[in-house]
């Protein structure tokens, strides 16, 4: 005759099963939660360096509109300023190659074309000839660019 198992004996083979299992279950939960923790990392590293490549490009915009303006202030061709000191100040001419790596960056970095296009149109890029400048379109870049840091948020 042959004798049945014991089904106390049983017992310890179905939780030693057990337990191998929700081992299994904790290695693949915790490898799922570093993937994903991982990913988040990455994604926001690259958002806030494209959100640092804007930034900078559109500050450098500004900073050419200004050395632009400057120049144009002491040629005379800005409206409202004529007959004033301005025009015997000595200003350097405004860097070419500056000018197309801004635009490079803008055209790369913002969302929305209006900031590019602003700042051609301030720079008289846009085919448009005009013998003075508003200062207003300084305005016009400064609203294009926060009207793009704001899609960004979005």
């Amino acid at each position: 005759m042959k004798a049945e198992p014991d089904s106390s004996s049983c017992r310890p083979l179905r939780q030693g099963a057990f337990v191998v299992w929700a081992l299994i279950v904790l290695g693949l939960n915790t490898l799922i939660t570093v993937g994903i923790t991982q990913w988040l990392e990455s994604y926001y590293r690259v958002k806030q360096q494209r959100w640092e490549t804007k930034r900078r490009a559109c500050l450098e915009a500004l900073d050419v509109i200004d050395s632009y303006f400057a120049n144009r202030l002491a040629e005379g061709c800005i409206s409202g300023f004529e007959d004033t000191v301005f025009k015997h100040t000595h200003v350097p001419p405004m860097d070419i190659a500056t000018v197309r790596r801004v635009m490079k960056e803008l055209s790369i970095s913002c969302e929305d074309n209006e900031v590019l296009e602003v700042f051609s149109r301030a720079l008289g890029l846009d085919g448009s000839e005009r013998a003075t400048i508003s200062l207003d379109i300084i305005v016009d870049l400064r609203n294009a660019i926060r009207g793009d840091w704001v899609l960004e948020r979005k």
